[in-house]
């Protein structure tokens, strides 16, 4: 996020993350079990603060406009990864990519396993999102500012309506760290 054309690491935070998501992927992949990956600090800041915050970055992480300013976005960085690695374009989903009128047919679609990987933020994945259905896993990818926003998160996947609870399957949610950092 500091340096938007620093070279990918194999083992980095990310990747491992990458691999997790894959690993639990597969494995639920007969009843559909989806993930929800959180992550509030996703963007490297604009440099030449052209744009608004809602405009949307390509798979290449470009803005669309005429600058092609690169800007690290690493929502587009783990769905680049995801289908790199065989998941289908269409099961993976960023929530900033759906406006607000458009996000309950989004949570239909994740609800019936369509969409197996949601994408985003504790506040545009939190409270009023009903996705818990199918979750199967959860990713803390980085320690919310708020330390009732962690129970906020979980509060996904942990509910009433989970269909792993009645098929008798754990749910999991994972929190990953670096050491020596916050």
């Amino acid at each position: 996020l500091i340096a938007p054309s620093a070279p990918d690491e194999q083992g980095s935070k990310v990747n491992k993350v990458i691999n997790n998501i894959l690993r639990i992927y597969k494995e639920s992949d007969e009843w559909k079990g989806t993930q929800l990956i959180f992550c509030d600090l996703y963007q490297s800041p604009d440099p030449t603060k052209i744009g608004s915050s809602d405009q949307m970055l390509d798979l290449n992480g470009f803005f669309g406009n005429d600058k092609n300013i690169p800007r690290f976005n690493l929502y587009v960085d783990i769905k680049k990864k995801l289908i790199a690695n065989g998941i289908p374009e269409p099961e993976i989903a960023i929530i900033t990519d759906y406006p607000s009128n458009k996000r309950e047919t989004l949570y239909e679609k994740v609800n019936a396993g369509q969409i197996r990987i949601l994408i985003g933020g504790t506040e545009k994945m939190g409270v009023g999102v009903n996705v818990q259905e199918r979750a199967y896993a959860l990713h803390h990818i980085d320690a919310p500012a708020r330390p009732m926003d962690i129970e906020q998160r979980n509060g996904r996947i942990i509910r009433q309506g989970n269909l792993h609870a009645q098929w008798e399957k754990p749910i999991h949610i994972y929190t990953y760290g670096v050491e020596r950092t916050l």
